[in-house]
């Protein structure tokens, strides 16, 4: 309001918004969210391996940090091995038959400000951070231990699922990985059949009977989920830009970013104006007794910022957000 920016900028806040369809003033619907943590706690299998390949990656970053590229290549392993056992299991094994490692224009932008990548959109990490005969033996045998570990993560993503479904909610599934994304995408694909569809970077799908994964505009995906014919998408971030889905109501984040307002960009597909239901539910998981609760607490000390900076903000991390204020 003091600065000379007041000038030239009004700032529409949802509370003033809300002022404005109370008097009359906008018609659109306007929803309130409901935004909870889900912990996920994992198997002791689950947890003894994580340990594992969490010590070993510290290992490698003492062993190799200071090598131009090595700290973003670890810390996409670290942030894999939270996000899925798919994705963790399939960056590992490509590291073994020496495939280069793809980084998503999202990390990139994200490394930014904290990491001099110079990088472009492949790294040959076997180069960045080389392993030794022992370490790589390690890593064979992680590989083959995650075929045997149980997915304490996907079993609580689909009693979130069963339940928004029987609630009548249609469902954006967010993930930050391509191998995630797949991997779900597999794996619930026996469950919703023609009512499944995916976005990525690469564009849209959606399951037909009798031909498989076909491609879908984006205009075409936003009116099969308006008009119930997809009722679950599974989309990376390259859907949180450009897809207006106001018929969606139920979002998880299976996975966060480390920037919120990358969260709050996917949030904003389904919180628009002309949001078909009055409350939208927002489900942020994440793994109890991993790197997950640090990014937590960064999210929450960055959201604090934000909000001293610009006002109040629309709930993004919704209790968890509280716990660590406190």
């Amino acid at each position: 309001t003091l600065s000379p920016v007041g000038q030239f900028v009004t700032r529409h806040s949802r509370e003033t918004l809300k002022l404005y369809r109370a008097q009359g003033l906008l018609r659109e619907r306007l929803a309130d969210r409901d935004v909870r943590p889900v912990i996920v706690n994992f198997s002791t299998d689950e947890q003894s391996l994580y340990n594992q390949l969490d010590e070993w990656i510290d290992r490698l970053m003492e062993a190799h940090g200071k090598r131009r590229g090595a700290g973003l290549v670890l810390t996409i392993y670290r942030r894999r091995l939270t996000s899925s056992w798919a994705a963790i299991r399939k960056t590992l094994m490509r590291r073994l038959t020496r495939e280069e490692l793809e980084l998503s224009e999202d990390l990139l932008e994200e490394a930014e400000n904290e990491l001099d990548t110079g990088l472009g959109s492949t790294i040959d990490d076997s180069q960045v951070v080389p392993l030794t005969e022992q370490e790589l033996s390690e890593l064979r045998a992680y590989v083959e231990a995650m075929h045997n570990v149980p997915d304490t993560k996907f079993e609580r993503l689909q009693e979130h699922l069963d339940a928004a479904r029987s609630a009548g909610h249609s469902t954006i599934v967010f993930t930050q990985f391509t191998d995630t994304l797949d991997d779900l995408r597999d794996r619930l694909l026996h469950s919703y059949r023609s009512q499944l569809a995916t976005f990525t970077g690469d564009g849209g799908l959606v399951f037909r009977e009798h031909e498989g994964w076909v491609q879908i505009t984006k205009r075409d995906l936003v009116e099969a989920i308006r008009s119930g014919q997809v009722t679950l998408l599974l989309a990376t971030d390259a859907a949180s830009e450009g897809l207006n889905l106001q018929s969606c109501s139920y979002l998880i984040n299976y996975d966060m970013p480390w920037n919120p307002m990358r969260v709050e960009q996917r949030i904003g597909r389904i919180d628009r104006l002309g949001q078909a239901r009055d409350i939208i539910h927002i489900r942020n998981f994440f793994i109890k007794g991993t790197v997950e609760e640090l990014v937590y607490s960064a999210l929450s000390q960055r959201i604090t910022t934000f909000t001293n900076l610009l006002g109040n903000l629309q709930p993004i991390l919704g209790e968890t957000e509280r716990a660590f204020q406190r």
